[in-house]
């Protein structure tokens, strides 16, 4: 985006300020400028040719900014800089400072948020770093043995004068404490704030004059970028330097454009959209960012509780399905339908007309507090459908001779059933209008010999369809049923269960367990939890597992099911079923159904969700809500920058009992679901802080 900036255009000629040979300009920026060679050069304020990109230059370019098109603001600027999610830059030969916001291109700089015509002026390169404090400032010198202190929008806050630095391009150490810095043609020397040289790195080169820190693109080593003007010769060097062996890993020669536009400035290294960026400043023309490295999003934090709930039924419950972490429904022997809306506080009946369904539910599958639908068994196999809440269900579906196991939808309209083979084909269903109509799909495949299927042993990912057998096969599609193949489930007789956390990586489970890592195209016996009764509900997320056995215990691996250990008991219980499905940070949490109307539920102790794409203007924590809470309740924060947050409970005596956040963030509002159901009652408090900021709140548990 090209954005105007009102203040005087300045066109008069300045002299060239030699350093050590060199300039730190070597443009001027008018209808007519001059060269080192006093030749009049006409720079295009509409067009601009590209930046030249060396061709052994592995990094991509995420973006490319061309500030030579905002007049004023492309005269002698050098900043390359991110801070407090806006993009900075700085004149070196006067007194200002101007911000602007990410919403350019790619992320990059797009319109201006704010300047500073008193800002230190005349700083050369900057870096962001933290104080004693932990908060965090930019830093920058003039070339000359004092180094700045700066508040985010240029104010200088304090002043540090360093005998022997020369604070031209710097680049703060996170790993040693110190920026380091240098001149043109100086060695490059890293001091603490004191003065004190904690390290020194001989250097030759040129005409630097941009330094960034990097100790991400490689494990276990740290980077100097140096952005230098090149020489006399004006191609721009970019030199990777490795610290600790002071060797230079990688070289980059950056023509000029037009042989003069666009000399070395700024450099920087920050984090932004999830990955590591390199931004170069050309003197008076471009801002360019080049991708370093994609970076993972941090793992969420996932820490798991089981908790018993009140179903308010006996009867035998032999399916679940899970909507979100407040709305599942479970569904069980006589038509028993039960729902809960509130996190499974309570659950209500959701069959409220008794005697529309008619047997027995092996089956039941929502997609909304309203929607579902389910399988019975009698004398036929009936599909029924609700669509206000479990009030009223429709008969949509007859399969005479034959047993439906399972239901799917991929979408409110689109779902697919699978059951018992019929006159030597597989029963296979589709829907395309959310339920209300079925039909047999023509590339179902052949049955062999006397195969069967089992309820609940049915699962749909992507354009992956897998469901289990009696006979040591598992069928599978990956073309959501258009052909069709089979995978032997070796040492398992019977498929009872059978989950994907990946389109490669599935467990199948009945006598024994079984491990696919190709699709299902062939399985492996692996480990089984457990030693009695057969494994009949899987779920998994990631290389977590959960598998259940028809007793009253839920296993986990947590390494892809090498190995299993107990992650909980309830006392009388004989599990048939378990539904996940996953919070918007990642975490999975659901429910397990049982016999004697027995329901467990595993929650995430805490989960982080971002609420909104907007900046907040200061820092705040909110009341939980609600308060008084049990067990579950959600605290809200918002911070205007990044960095680095910290949310934790404490008991009435101080002691912490949980930590709830613990990382960095990018400026945003959050909401941190938080469940107290391993604490007893009484009064806690939760403490937030971040940069300086810290506020402490009271919240009641009651059980």
């Amino acid at each position: 985006m090209k954005t105007k900036l009102l203040f005087c255009f300045m066109s008069s000629l300045f002299l060239f300020l030699l350093v050590s040979g060199f300039s730190d300009k070597e443009i001027h920026v008018s209808s007519n400028v001059s060269n080192n060679d006093d030749k009049p050069v006409t720079k295009n304020l509409t067009a601009p040719a590209d930046t030249i990109t060396p061709a052994n230059f592995p990094y991509p370019v995420v973006w490319n900014w061309y500030y030579a098109n905002i007049p004023g603001a492309n005269f002698e600027t050098v900043g390359a800089t991110y801070f407090n999610d806006k993009y900075i830059l700085n004149r070196w030969d006067a007194n200002t400072l101007y911000r602007f916001n990410n919403n350019g291109t790619g992320g990059g700089p797009g319109t201006i948020s704010d300047s500073n015509n008193s800002y230190a002026g005349q700083i050369r390169d900057m870096t962001v770093a933290p104080d004693g404090s932990g908060q965090s400032f930019l830093w920058g010198g003039r070339a000359s043995t004092v180094l700045y202190k700066m508040t985010a929008n240029g104010t200088t806050v304090s002043q540090y004068t360093h005998a022997g630095a020369s604070y031209r391009a710097i680049a703060w150490d996170p790993n040693r404490k110190g920026f380091w810095s240098c001149n043109f043609s100086d060695n490059i020397v890293c001091r603490d704030t004191n003065g004190v040289v904690i390290r020194t790195l001989t250097n030759t080169l040129t005409g630097k004059y941009g330094m960034a820190f990097d100790s991400t693109t490689s494990a276990d080593s740290a980077f100097l970028w140096v952005w230098s003007q090149g020489g006399t010769a004006l191609p721009n060097q970019l030199q990777k330097i490795h610290i600790q062996s002071n060797t230079v890993a990688s070289s980059y020669t950056f023509q000029l454009v037009n042989g003069t536009d666009g000399i070395a400035g700024g450099a920087e290294i920050f984090v932004k959209d999830n990955q590591l960026i390199l931004a170069l400043n050309f003197q008076e023309y471009a801002v360019v960012a080049y991708k370093l490295k994609d970076l993972s999003p941090p793992p969420p934090i996932c820490n798991y509780i089981w908790s018993p709930q009140t179903s308010g039924t006996t009867s035998v419950l032999y399916s679940v399905s899970a909507v979100s972490d407040g709305i599942c429904w479970a569904a069980g022997a006589g038509a028993t339908v039960r729902i809960t809306t509130n996190f499974g506080a309570t659950w209500s009946n959701g069959n409220a007309a008794p005697g529309v369904i008619n047997g027995d539910i092996y089956n039941i599958y929502a997609w909304s507090v309203n929607d579902a639908l389910c399988t019975t068994s009698p004398a036929a196999t009936f599909i029924y459908k609700t669509s206000n809440g479990g009030a009223t269900w429709t008969q949509v579906y007859t399969l005479a001779g034959g047993f439906l196991n399972a239901i799917q939808m991929v979408s409110a309209t689109e779902g697919y059933a699978t059951g018992d083979p019929v006159g030597g084909i597989w029963t296979f269903l589709k829907t395309t209008d959310g339920g209300s109509t079925w039909a047999q799909v023509p590339t179902a495949p052949a049955q062999v010999g006397g195969e069967a299927g089992w309820n609940n042993s049915f699962y749909i990912s992507g354009t992956n369809i897998w469901w289990g057998t009696n006979q040591t096969r598992a069928y599978r599609s990956t073309d959501m049923g258009a052909t069709w193949t089979s995978g032997v489930t070796t040492g398992s007789v019977n498929s009872y269960a059978i989950h994907y956390n990946n389109a490669t990586t599935g467990l199948a489970g009945g006598n024994a367990m079984t491990l696919s890592t190709n699709g299902g195209a062939n399985y492996t016996t692996v480990t089984a939890p457990g030693t009695s009764g057969n494994i009949n509900s899987l779920e998994g997320n990631g290389t977590d597992w959960w598998a259940t056995r028809t007793g009253n215990t839920v296993y986990r691996s947590t390494d892809g099911a090498a190995t299993w250990t107990t992650a909980y008991t309830l006392t009388g219980a004989a599990f048939n079923d378990m539904d996940f499905t996953l919070l918007p940070n990642g975490c999975p949490i659901g429910w397990a159904v049982s016999s004697a109307g027995l329901i467990a539920k595993m929650s995430n102790i805490v989960s982080v969700v971002s609420t909104n794409n907007e900046i907040p203007s200061s820092f705040s924590l909110l009341q939980n809500y609600p308060n008084p809470f049990n067990p579950e309740t959600n605290i809200n924060f918002s911070i205007p920058r990044s960095g680095l947050v910290t949310l934790k409970i404490y008991d009435i005596s101080g002691k912490e009992v949980s930590t709830l956040v613990n990382e960095v963030k990018n400026a945003g509002s959050y909401v941190v679901g938080f469940n107290a159901a391993n604490l007893p009652s009484g009064a806690y408090f939760y403490r937030m802080q971040s940069d300086g900021f810290a506020e402490t709140k009271k919240m009641m548990l009651i059980k």
